[in-house]
């Protein structure tokens, strides 16, 4: 099942982006291709990223014994709670403001850097 899930995410995507684009931008025209080495190099990174993304906290876990880790985790600093909030906000914020179709291409990287920032709250 989950085999077929991560085969069917990226084909899913596929799918979507032009007509995400026709909506979006229903004055252009939507030529989208994805060549197999394109989808191919999407699986190799996104493995790459995810193992690298899990070692070091898999690393602590082991290192822990399960009783410690049954026990209340402690509550999440001022600082993080409101850079939760601020982040998300400010991405929010970024996209709103550069989403006029008829801009050039500075603003949507402003878009895209902005939903970036966002998407780490």
């Amino acid at each position: 099942m989950a085999f077929g899930l991560i085969l069917a995410t990226p084909l899913l995507g596929v799918g979507l982006a032009p007509v995400l684009v026709m909506v979006l931008r229903p004055s252009d025209p939507v030529a989208f291709a994805v060549s197999p080495a394109g989808v191919g190099l999407g699986y190799v990174v996104a493995v790459l990223v995810t193992v690298l993304a899990a070692y070091a906290s898999s690393r602590r876990a082991a290192a822990i014994p399960p009783i410690a880790a049954l026990r209340a985790a402690p509550e999440p600093g001022r600082t993080r709670s409101l850079l939760g909030v601020l982040l998300p906000a400010g991405g929010l914020i970024g996209v709103v403001a550069t989403a006029a179709p008829g801009e050039g291409t500075v603003p949507r990287i402003v878009a895209l850097a902005s939903a970036a920032v966002g998407a780490t709250g």
